[in-house]
């Protein structure tokens, strides 16, 4: 089950059965699920490091959704290529001439611009690839590249761009607001959770096919809605 709480009083606005054992992709369709029901987006969500992605993250940018998860390098650039090379050769050592839009080698050498690739979330990856006849007359060739079978093409390296959004996402949340704010969510979400699973006893379902188990889900949130109001109440009515 895919359970959604409002932030001001701990209800359930959405729940949702599944047969995706993975949340990664489950946040957006949550989303949209409440845009269709309130005829708006929420202002802002917190989810936990099992839908943060940069796929989520791009996706409630797009929406103008405050978003907030688990914080985890996902805008640090990263380089890959040949493994097995010494310290002194390793990817963090090249060079980049913006310019020419080529890296450049430890030893001087120049890896021409090869093309890049999109991939989700808004990444891109950019590869570098060397000549061949230079990684192959190349003294430390051992060094570098050991494992490459040179043949048209040398050593390449390639370099992994992310999405604006992405960025702004770690930077956010590395500061004790957002975690702050972040640290609200365990309380809100979690606690109907553990209050299906444990007042209700709801930890398998006693049907079989999604739109059934779907109405047993329901059950389960309007009762919980329901027992949250009679609590809620008192303090409604003195507001």
């Amino acid at each position: 089950m895919q359970v959604a709480a409002d932030g001001a009083h701990g209800l359930i606005v959405d729940i949702e059965a599944i047969s995706d054992p993975q949340d990664a992709v489950q946040l957006l369709p949550a989303m949209e699920r409440l845009n269709n029901s309130w005829d708006r987006y929420p202002r802002q969500a917190l989810a936990d490091g099992g839908y943060t992605n940069h796929v989520s993250v791009v996706a409630m940018d797009e929406r103008g959704i405050d978003f907030y998860g688990t914080m985890t390098g996902r805008s640090s650039v990263t380089l890959g290529g040949t493994g097995g090379c010494e310290p002194e050769y390793r990817l963090d050592c090249f060079d980049y001439d913006e310019a020419a839009n080529e890296m450049v080698c430890p030893e001087g050498k120049r890896l021409a611009f090869r093309g890049k690739s999109e991939l989700t979330g808004g990444r891109r990856l950019l590869q570098w690839t060397a000549c061949g006849e230079d990684c192959r007359v190349c003294p430390v060739r051992m060094q570098c590249c050991p494992r490459l079978q040179i043949k048209r093409l040398g050593r390449s390296v390639s370099w992994q761009q992310v999405h604006r959004a992405v960025e702004a996402f770690d930077r956010k949340m590395a500061t004790p607001e957002a975690q702050r704010i972040y640290g609200r969510r365990g309380p809100l979400v979690e606690f109907a959770n553990a209050w299906i699973k444990q007042k209700l006893g709801l930890r398998r379902f006693a049907t079989r096919g999604r739109k059934k188990v779907q109405c047993e889900a329901l059950s389960a949130a309007l009762t919980h809605n329901l027992q949250r109001a009679f609590q809620l109440a008192p303090q409604l009515l003195e507001a």
